[in-house]
């Protein structure tokens, strides 16, 4: 290489380094600054100058100086006793830096610890609840110093004083210790990912709030529950001393399933398109048979959405074999079914003669496609996703124009009127950044202006990284509900989690915040049966379909949103119940006889009262 070849050098990789949206100058931003203080812990004030510490009596804190010249002085933590709040003991440092909206915040620190030890590391608003903005739940031992990085993304401006850096100390016994803990913030438009991290972070919460869980439990009981007052009578005479009985037959939130068509039809599993679904389950075809009641026969399930089969191209090539036989067989079954979906805009969903097409004749054979769907299925799939992945896909409303969007929606209310029509998102809900839910608002507003009657939003929850916690989550679905105000479906739950214990716990909080929500008007879980998924991690059952605790915690969430109950009438005729809301099949019991009725509580008609009168008709 030429000499001034080599002189120059250093200026182009700086110029590249700006050019490629790296405002980077040596590792370091233009405009970027340092937000701790006293990192190293050699203040001249004093070692933990900056710092709050609290030990609480369950063990020490100490600042241990450096062996060498150059090194860090080191925080040495030794737990002797745990407690339920791990913040008993804890290093504090509030940051007197103010926060601007969409800058980002690099952290960096060293530990070392015991075998059997964990902390939690949290960045967190400094005021109660005291919601997380990152939290860090770190378990693996390390006998030699280990570096953490991580990078947040900030989606909202703090003022100085405002936030704070916390390592909660005291869930497990053990030695602890840290030097050479820093935080730089970076401005608006720097990337993130150009970052290193190697933690997997929770941004905007915590799994582990117990606070955060007792409000939503409080939310459930104002907006899932109602009260049922029974009067049981005898012309004018109270009859006390009754039996009534309540039996819920239906949810205010429907729960329901995504599931293979194909692996519920297995003799389809042998064509070349299902190649890599059949490679992944070949191994486990003996228990093959175990799918269909698992998806079918649980009782608590009470709709199927079908992830493949149905879209455009799947159903061209081998959805149409199998479709209407199972329909057929799960509304046998008992359940309903979510329609998914007419319009996915890509040309992978697409059958391969549509990327020879003109834009004239892609229109025609999309909007035959969706009539085609729609008629096939009518009085049997009544709610259909007729858009789906919108703001992920545009290669074929590219194409053939925007108004294609518009189009479907009238096309298939033309074919089937009444249907209920939804557009649904493949992870806007759970993406770090807030645009693609942003776009998702303007999406809806602007199918509104184009005459386009949404009934209501579907929003994916599979959740391959854990970018977005519950507590952040429900500030989205109220930004979310202000902004659109459609009943919102959760479609495709399902949380990647190497531990299961914790993937159960992450389960337990997205189902609690979303039953929270009296907008939420049903849910699904993601595939059930790891071995049908690529990232077997998501599911909740294992290969011989055994439940992981993640299915074992649904079950118990869903038996316990279930109201079924007796009671005996008092001196006044009355029994009073405080169910969910949803139908209820109402009996009243005396001498052998036995009379019934059908009653709804809804957000709408939170309370209501049945009046019994014995002998007037109603006894079955």
């Amino acid at each position: 290489m030429q000499r001034d070849a080599i002189d120059a050098l250093p200026l182009l990789l700086g110029v590249a380094l700006l050019l490629s949206g790296g405002i980077l100058f040596g590792q370091t931003a233009l405009g970027s600054k340092s937000v701790i203080r006293n990192g190293r812990f050699a203040d001249p004030a004093g070692p933990t100058e900056n710092w709050s510490v609290r030990s609480s009596g369950l063990g020490s804190m100490r600042v241990v100086p450096a062996e060498a010249e150059g090194e860090s002085n080191v925080m040495t933590v030794v737990i002797k006793q745990t407690s339920a709040r791990p913040w008993s003991v804890e290093l504090l440092q509030v940051l007197d830096s103010e926060v601007e909206r969409g800058s980002t915040l690099h952290i960096n620190f060293d530990y070392k610890m015991s075998a059997g030890y964990c902390f939690h590391f949290y960045w967190q608003v400094e005021a109660s609840p005291w919601p997380k903005l990152l939290s860090l739940r770190l378990t693996e031992p390390v006998d030699t110093w280990h570096r953490l990085h991580v990078a947040v993304p900030i989606h909202e401006a703090y003022s100085a004083g405002q936030t704070a850096f916390s390592f909660h100390l005291a869930e497990k016994t053990g030695t602890l210790e840290l030097r050479d803990i820093s935080a730089t913030l970076y401005p608006p438009g720097f990337d993130p990912e150009t970052l290193p991290s190697n933690v997997k972070p929770v941004l905007g919460g915590d799994f582990y709030d117990n606070d955060w869980r007792e409000l939503v439990l409080r939310k459930i009981e104002q907006h899932r529950r109602g009260q049922l007052s029974v009067q049981v009578k005898t012309g004018e005479q109270a009859v006390p001393a009754v039996k009534v009985s309540i039996r819920q037959l239906s949810s205010s939130m429907a729960f329901g399933v995504e599931a293979s068509a194909a692996l519920l039809m297995p003799e389809v599993l042998s064509r070349r398109e299902l190649s890599a679904l059949c490679r992944r389950v070949e191994p486990y075809r003996e228990t093959w048979p175990q799918y269909r009641p698992l998806i079918l026969e649980n009782p608590l399930f009470s709709f199927v959405s079908f992830y493949n089969g149905f879209t455009w191209r799947e159903h061209a090539s081998w959805g149409s074999k199998i479709d209407q036989k199972l329909v057929q067989d799960t509304l046998a079954a008992g359940k309903s079914i979510r329609g998914h979906a007419l319009y996915v805009p890509a040309y992978m969903f697409a059958p391969t003669a549509c990327r020879s097409k003109n834009r004239d004749q892609l229109w025609e054979a999309l909007m035959q496609q969706v009539e085609l769907m729609v008629k096939r299925h009518a009085g049997k799939i009544n709610s259909w996703e007729v858009l789906h992945g919108a703001i992920e896909y545009n290669e074929l409303y590219n194409f053939i124009g925007v108004d294609s969007l518009a189009e479907v929606f009238k096309t298939a209310e033309k074919a089937a009127p009444g249907l209920a029509m939804l557009v649904s998102d493949l992870n806007a809900l759970g993406e770090i950044s807030e645009v693609p839910l942003n776009d998702l608002a303007e999406l809806l507003a602007w199918l509104k202006t184009e005459g386009v009657s949404v009934q209501g939003l579907v929003l994916g929850m599979n959740l391959q990284r854990l970018d977005v916690a519950p507590q952040s989550m429900e500030k989205r679905l109220d930004r979310l509900q202000s902004q659109v105000g459609l009943p919102l479906h959760i479609r495709n739950l399902a949380v990647s989690g190497e531990n299961l214990e914790a993937q159960a716990d992450m389960i337990r909080d997205y189902m609690l915040l979303f039953f929270s929500r009296p907008e939420v008007v049903s849910l699904s879980l993601g595939e059930l049966w790891s071995p049908a998924l690529i990232n077997a991690r998501m599911g909740f059952y294992e290969a011989d379909f055994q439940p992981r605790p993640a299915a074992a915690m649904v079950m118990k969430l869903l038996q316990d949103w279930q109201t079924e109950a007796v009671l005996v009438t008092d001196a006044e005729g009355r029994a009073e119940f405080t169910p969910y809301l949803g139908e209820y099949a109402i009996s009243v019991e005396q001498g052998g006889r036995q009379w019934q009725q059908k009653f709804r509580l809804s957000a709408e008609q939170k309370a209501g009262e049945i009046v019994f009168e014995l002998g007037a008709g109603q006894e079955q």
